[in-house]
């Protein structure tokens, strides 16, 4: 399978973001960030309740704070400001106070090509558009309504939630970021989040699910620059299904199938795991489609120029899941 040197670099940005711990402000009214590790420093920005941070420092200088006459004990610790883009300041650092932070689950990746060149693959055979047809595409997620303000959704789970930043694109040369809410699986219980950002000039983007009954995060590794597509779970609730067209070719992409293993929902390292996938450089999606609980229907196409103009030529595959 090819990898270009973009994926490289995305997974080595993947891997980094990993190593790091994600907590999350408590504070009701929102966390003040200091230049100097103390509370006569001066604030140069607020990061508001429930968002996520990523790595901090801690200068080991503790402290006790009173909160409405209760005792918050703690240290101050060094957070890198350019992961909040609406502060505006020359300094590259500030100093928050952690008795208002908690730990954040570590996000379970899944989903990574190395681990599915390991598996069987997925075998395709040709069918007709009628037999296509015939399947009718199931909707799989709703959109319930979600806390939003100019700077944030909130995704409430049954024991927690968690704050995003929404997408902004900052137009030039200073890229985009933040991430979009995608809907809810109800027979699952995930809600889908995809996070997109720019590093060095280019664009990655990836997607996360986030269990509502564990609060456990799964990133599902993309196969390129973008996000894979939304998966689409069997009907048996068994497997998802998600696929990738590679963004540089005009017909290759990338069939991937996990499998749902539901008495491991309180483990996550082993409750969504690889199972198969496929990798063709003869057509790229339209459209994937269950047919029953083992049987997954493809609508692909071929981009061809005809009369001026490009058109998509269709072709119909199914795939028998063992």
């Amino acid at each position: 399978m090819k990898i270009s040197p973009f994926l490289i670099f995305a997974l080595l940005l993947i891997t980094k973001t990993y190593s790091q711990e994600t907590y999350k402000v408590t504070a009701k009214n929102g966390l003040n960030i200091r230049k100097e590790s103390s509370l006569k420093s001066e604030i140069i920005g607020k990061i508001i309740f429930n968002t996520e941070l990523e790595t901090v420092k801690s200068d080991q200088k503790k402290e006790k704070i009173f909160d409405n006459n209760i005792p918050i004990e703690g240290e101050w610790v060094k957070i890198d400001l350019s992961q909040f883009n609406e502060i505006k300041t020359t300094i590259s650092h500030g100093y928050i106070f952690n008795g208002f932070l908690k730990l954040q689950k570590p996000h379970i990746p899944v989903g990574y090509v190395a681990n599915y060149d390991n598996l069987p693959k997925l075998k395709f055979e040709e069918i007709s558009e009628k037999e296509f047809i015939k399947s009718n595409p199931i909707t799989t997620t709703i959109l319930p309504e979600i806390e939003k303000n100019d700077s944030h959704f909130t995704i409430k789970t049954k024991n927690d939630s968690f704050s995003f930043k929404n997408y902004k694109d900052h137009k030039g040369n200073e890229g985009w970021s933040g991430s979009e809410y995608m809907g809810y699986y109800p027979e699952l219980a995930f809600h889908v989040v995809i996070n997109s950002y720019t590093s060095g000039n280019l664009g990655f983007a990836e997607l996360i699910l986030i269990d509502d009954t564990t609060d456990n995060i799964f990133d599902i590794a993309s196969i390129g620059d973008g996000a894979i597509a939304k998966p689409i779970p069997s009907p048996n609730k068994d497997y998802l299904i998600y696929y990738y067209n590679y963004i540089y070719e005009q017909k290759e992409c990338f069939i991937a199938l996990l499998k749902i293993n539901p008495k491991e929902r309180n483990n996550p390292k082993t409750y969504l795991t690889e199972h198969k996938s496929f990798d063709s450089k003869e057509w790229a999606i339209e459209e994937i489609r269950w047919s029953n609980n083992h049987t997954c229907l493809i609508k692909g196409y071929e981009e061809v120029y005809e009369n001026k103009e490009w058109i998509k030529k269709f072709k119909y595959y199914k795939t028998e899941i063992e």
